[in-house]
């Protein structure tokens, strides 16, 4: 009997401590269930930080551009306001390496710089509602890279290079509100810009019904010989721009014609024609090496009503358009002074200045552009030359603003371009000198000049 009682206690203390045990048990599982539980929590909670970290860097980048912005406004106050009316610069590109594609190119230095906004990421910001145009002038030191336009977060137009030392052109004519973003971004990893490489931009005009500008991305037609529109980048007023046919002129006045071709072909090229015949002097946009590769061009024309403009392949043999090459032109506007400014072919002589061959021209027979008027004026060079390690500056009186530069290259013909927006007062002069002795210039060599304000 004794001996079944001692059992029964025995059984009894078994079943208490395994009953503590499996309630050990649970508690632990119930405490690292809750463990787990408030890891998740916490997890949550880092992620929903970050969130609201990333959020706060955003619009903390916001309100810096929007501080910026009301810095410029509120300095344009400062005895400023009646030249509001005007936007303008000319920045020189940082010089650096970029790792990854998409990255924003920022301004080293400005040679002209009025009421113009800038963030601190190198972004133009937008204070002025209207109609602009940009102009990218870019060296690259990489093989097969190339750099955007960007309007806010779109891409818009592109320029590209093969080889180290080409130089590519592209520009965009756009409609802008305040607070729009344009930018010069990577096409590809690892781009690596030259310091010679130049961004221009400026404020064109107020839109309104009358105003007429477009562009668009070329294409190839069937026989290869026709070029046409593809996509509209921007159609702004009454702008006629038949896709298969070319720009039909709606209104009578002065034109700026812009052509950056991107192709894959050798000694070829787009030229322009207006009603079936050469543009005054050949604007032409021209190739000459294998592989693919930018060239561009540009005129002011006095169009009128009904004029069309197309573009056709300049030699029978094939070429093959990238589909980033485009086509615009725009009104210059109702206060065009043809007489402050040219478009001419030119050609250099005693072996230091670029003179004009076009007689109807504001240059004189030297070479210089003088200034009779007060403003700000728009100046471009656009060349074609089969030398290496030459260019062409463009001098303020005795001071070189920018050049154009062809680096080292095989004895082919290659292209170069640059511009920019400048102040002179009456009495400054316009030069545009080669860099190196016996520089041999392509038919299609031009030079662009006007008064953009007021």
């Amino acid at each position: 009997m004794a001996s079944s009682l001692v059992a029964h206690i025995f059984v009894l203390l078994l079943w208490s401590i395994d009953s503590q045990r499996i309630n050990d048990e649970e508690s632990i599982v119930d405490k690292c269930k809750s463990g787990v539980d408030y890891l998740s929590k916490l997890e949550d909670l880092r992620i929903l930080m970050l969130e609201q970290r990333n959020e706060f860097k955003k619009d903390n980048q916001e309100l810096k551009n929007q501080l910026t912005l009301l810095e410029t406004l509120r300095n344009t106050t400062k005895g400023q306001r009646k030249d509001f009316d005007f936007v303008g610069f000319t920045a020189m590109l940082e010089a650096r390496n970029l790792p990854q594609h998409d990255s924003i190119i920022k301004p080293s230095r400005f040679i002209t710089l009025f009421s113009s906004s800038f963030s601190n990421t190198g972004e133009f910001l937008c204070t002025k509602d209207g109609i602009y145009v940009f102009f990218l002038h870019l060296v690259t030191n990489s093989r097969f890279n190339g750099a955007w336009i960007y309007k806010n977060d779109q891409p818009m137009t592109l320029t590209w290079q093969d080889d180290p030392h080409e130089s590519g052109t592209t520009s965009l004519v756009v409609d802008l509100r305040v607070g729009d973003r344009i930018s010069i971004k990577s096409y590809k990893n690892n781009l690596s810009v030259n310091e010679t490489s130049v961004w221009t931009g400026h404020f064109l005009l107020s839109k309104t019904n009358e105003f007429i500008a477009m562009q668009s991305t070329l294409k190839n037609t069937e026989n290869l010989t026709v070029i046409s529109g593809k996509d509209m980048v921007t159609n702004i007023g009454s702008a006629n721009f038949l896709l298969q046919t070319g720009f039909v002129c709606t209104k009578t006045g002065w034109y700026k014609i812009d052509i950056n071709i991107i192709a894959d072909s050798t000694n070829n090229g787009v030229k322009v024609y207006a009603n079936h015949k050469d543009v005054p002097d050949k604007l032409l946009s021209w190739h000459s090496q294998n592989g693919t590769s930018s060239s561009s061009n540009t005129a002011v024309l006095n169009i009128t009503t009904g004029d069309k403009i197309t573009l056709d392949v300049f030699l029978e043999d094939d070429l093959t358009l990238s589909h980033y090459s485009t086509f615009s032109i725009y009104l210059l506007g109702p206060k065009f002074d043809v007489d402050s400014g040219f478009s001419c072919r030119i050609r250099p002589i005693a072996e230091e200045m670029v003179t004009c061959l076009n007689p109807n021209t504001s240059l004189n027979s030297s070479g210089y552009f003088s200034c009779k008027e007060k403003g700000y004026y728009y100046f471009s060079i656009n060349f074609a030359t089969g030398m290496s390690n030459n260019g062409i500056q463009i001098y303020r009186n005795e001071e070189s603003l920018t050049f154009a530069w062809i680096g080292a290259k095989l004895g082919i013909w290659s292209t170069a371009s640059t511009s920019l927006v400048v102040n002179l007062e009456v009495g400054d002069y316009i030069t545009f000198r080669q860099m190196r002795k016996n520089l041999t210039l392509g038919y299609s060599s031009r030079v662009v000049g006007y008064k953009i304000y007021p």
